[in-house]
């Protein structure tokens, strides 16, 4: 609502309906990307406004659009911070799954990015990688 997260993110908890909510709330993380401006520290400002049941949900989803939009090294980055087990596995999910099939990048610079993953998330990675 009007650039503030905080509000939004009530509006969003405050529908009906737990599928809208989730869907809200994956609307309001994505336009926390442009904000960030490349900053990822930014993003865990900003996330953190969402308040603690969806910070680590708004990073994950972050990390995914710095990643579609081919910065890999910077979702990475934020993958590697510190987030409970459950999110840093599905951040580097959706990491890993971006970056095995990217067309724009040799086989070479995706084992590079690999090497860049906390393990065990490197050996996934790498196992992703055509051969």
């Amino acid at each position: 609502e009007n650039g503030d997260i905080v509000k939004t993110t009530k509006l969003c908890e405050d529908i009906d309906n737990d599928q809208y909510t989730l869907w809200c709330i994956d609307n309001v993380a994505r336009q926390i990307h442009p904000l960030t401006a490349s900053n990822i520290n930014k993003v865990f400002d900003l996330c953190h406004q969402v308040g603690p049941y969806w910070e680590e949900k708004c990073i994950v989803v972050n990390a995914g659009s710095y990643g579609s939009v081919g910065d890999p090294k910077s979702a990475i980055t934020i993958c590697n911070s510190p987030l409970s087990p459950p999110a840093q596995t599905e951040c580097f999910r959706t990491v890993i799954g971006q970056l095995a099939p990217d067309p724009n990048l040799t086989v070479e610079q995706k084992a590079s990015l690999c090497q860049l993953m906390a393990p065990p998330f490197s050996s996934q990675c790498f196992a992703s990688l055509p051969k």
